[in-house]
């Protein structure tokens, strides 16, 4: 069974908040999260959130995510996303 990736509604409305082309790098690196399945328990701890904090160049925009790791459902959930630099 593969990972699912789901958005919260916060994390939709905080998407929106940042510029595109910054909207579409953060889904990405969401996306290579949920792909990288073997790795993801011991990233993230189990039914807890977390912040994780990624830079996406070239724009140099650092932006903190927080996320849900349900193993039972296996899905991660952005819970929101926040521009910390």
């Amino acid at each position: 069974m593969s990972l699912a990736f789901r958005l919260a509604p916060d994390a939709i409305a905080d998407l929106r908040r940042l510029d595109p082309s910054i909207q579409e790098d953060v889904l990405d690196e969401m996306e290579r999260l949920v792909a990288m399945q073997s790795k993801v328990p011991t990233t993230l701890p189990i039914g807890k959130s977390v912040r994780r904090v990624g830079r996406f160049a070239p724009k140099g925009a650092v932006i903190a995510a927080t996320l849900y790791f349900n193993p039972v459902a296996m899905t991660i959930t952005a819970l929101g996303f926040e521009q910390v630099g």
